[in-house]
C-alpha cells in the first residue's frame, strides 16, 4: 500500500499478521516460526486464532487449516484485539453492544452513590463517566442498526434517570434534544461528530508512516468507513430515545 508493505503490526506482546491470500499467510507464519526457533520464543498456539474476511462470492469457500509451530490455529469470527472487537463480517454491533452494557452499568452505579448531589455536579459526574466511548469512532452503522440505537437510548436514559427529569403532560419522557442543549451537554450524536472530526485532525497531521500509506491513497477515497464518517459529518443527525 503507497509502495509500503504492511504485513505485520506488534503492540506489546500482541502480534497481528495481515494478509490478503492464504498461501501468503500461510508463508508469514512459518517466517515467524523460523525467527521464534532461532530466537528461543514460545509462540501460544492455543491463544493464536484467524479471522477471515470473506467476500460475498466466497463467504461459503473451504479454507484449509493454518498451521504454527506444527499445531493447526483455530478459525473464530470475532476476537477482541487491543480492546476492539473485530469480526469476520466487518460489522461494529458487538462493540455497540457491550458500550450500551457498561453504560448502563455505570449510569446505575451513579444513580446509587450520588442521587443526593446537585444538578450541576450529577452533570459534571455524568460527562465524566458517561461520555467515554472507545474505538467509537472506528465504528460503521446506520442510524437504524438496532444496536446504535439501543446504545443511543441507553445514553438518554441513563442522563433522564440520573437527573430524575420529569415526565410532559402527556406522560412521555422529556425530550431528548430539549434536555441536553438546556444544560449544555453533549448528545451522543454530537459525542460521536466530535470523537470522528479529531480523530480525522490527528490523522491528517500524523507523521506515522502506516497511518500516511492507509490515509493517503485511491484505496481510503473509496472507504466504507470513510464514506460513514463523511455522512455523520455533513448531515445533521437525529436524537433517539
Amino acid at each position: 500500500m503507497a509502495n509500503l508493505i504492511i504485513n505485520h503490526l506488534f503492540y506489546a506482546d500482541d502480534l497481528a499478521l495481515l494478509c490478503p491470500s492464504q498461501r501468503g499467510l500461510q508463508e508469514l507464519l512459518e517466517i515467524c516460526e523460523k525467527y521464534a526457533h532461532e530466537h528461543d520464543i514460545k509462540f501460544n498456539t492455543k491463544k493464536s486464532v484467524v479471522l477471515i474476511r470473506r467476500s460475498k462470492l466466497l463467504k461459503n469457500a473451504v479454507v484449509a487449516p493454518f498451521i504454527l509451530c506444527n499445531e493447526k490455529l483455530s478459525e473464530v469470527n470475532e476476537i477482541r484485539y487491543l480492546g476492539h472487537f473485530l469480526t469476520a463480517d466487518g460489522k461494529d454491533d458487538k462493540d455497540m453492544t457491550n458500550a450500551c452494557r457498561q453504560l448502563y452499568a455505570q449510569g446505575n452505579s451513579l444513580i446509587r452513590k450520588f442521587h443526593m448531589c446537585t444538578e450541576k455536579v450529577k452533570i459534571k459526574l455524568f460527562v465524566n463517566y458517561c461520555s467515554q466511548f472507545y474505538c467509537a469512532q472506528l465504528w460503521r452503522f446506520s442510524k437504524t442498526d438496532k444496536s446504535y440505537r439501543k446504545l443511543c437510548v441507553a445514553y438518554n436514559n441513563v442522563f433522564r434517570f440520573f437527573l430524575k427529569l420529569p415526565k410532559d403532560a402527556q406522560d412521555r419522557p422529556c425530550s431528548a434534544s430539549g434536555m441536553f442543549v438546556t444544560r449544555n451537554v453533549k448528545s451522543f450524536q454530537e459525542i460521536m461528530r466530535n470523537l470522528i472530526f479529531k480523530f480525522r485532525c490527528r490523522l491528517n497531521v500524523s507523521d506515522n508512516d502506516l497511518v500516511k500509506a492507509v490515509l493517503f491513497n485511491n484505496v481510503a477515497d473509496r472507504s466504507k468507513l470513510r464514506k460513514h464518517w463523511n455522512e455523520l459529518l455533513l448531515v445533521q443527525g437525529t436524537d433517539g430515545g
